[in-house]
């Protein structure tokens, strides 16, 4: 269900906001979330890279490959979101398979994972460590998710997205 979750929200931020190479910044986050969840690096990084990159793809509201491609091309906005959509249902189920096939078997085995240069020590000491989740960090998520909503009423509603006001004829 977390890697699920975690994966839907870089999924999102791909499809809506163009989010690709912004998402390296996210990757040692998500690798000691995924150590402390007990998963391996291979798992935690795969969240990420995944699901951004394919649904950047298959974006449906994406200003780059949406905002500007359809307009080079002299094609109406949005046109074709039924198949991208398509593409992007399919894309989540088999992404979301194949990590959580993988983190189930790291789970179970960690010898099966991949590690990388964490040692034991460091591991144990990041699986016993606790956070308390305060109510400072849920205005934080609940901002950051306001502004996705924000983006996506713009883009939708006044079709705000990159330009530069030069002709594509």
């Amino acid at each position: 269900m977390v890697i699920s979750v975690m994966m839907l929200f870089f999924a999102l931020g791909g499809s809506l906001i163009g989010m690709a190479e912004e998402t390296l910044a996210y990757i040692l986050i998500l690798i000691l979330l995924a150590i402390a969840l007990g998963f391996d690096v291979f798992t935690g990084t795969t969240i990420i890279i995944n699901r951004s990159f394919d649904w950047f793809t298959t974006a449906v509201m994406n200003p780059f490959t949406v905002g500007i491609a359809q307009r080079i091309a002299g094609l109406p906005l949005f046109s074709g979101i039924t198949y991208q959509i398509l593409l992007i249902i399919v894309m989540y189920v088999v992404g979301i398979g194949v990590v959580y096939k993988h983190a189930m078997k790291v789970k179970k085995d960690r010898t099966l994972g991949y590690f990388g240069d964490y040692q034991d020590i460091i591991l144990e000491q990041i699986l016993n460590s606790s956070v308390i989740f305060e109510r400072r960090h849920t205005w934080v998520l609940f901002c950051f998710l306001l502004n996705f909503i924000f983006l996506a009423f713009g883009v939708i509603k006044f079709h705000c997205y990159y330009s530069d006001n030069r002709s594509f004829d």
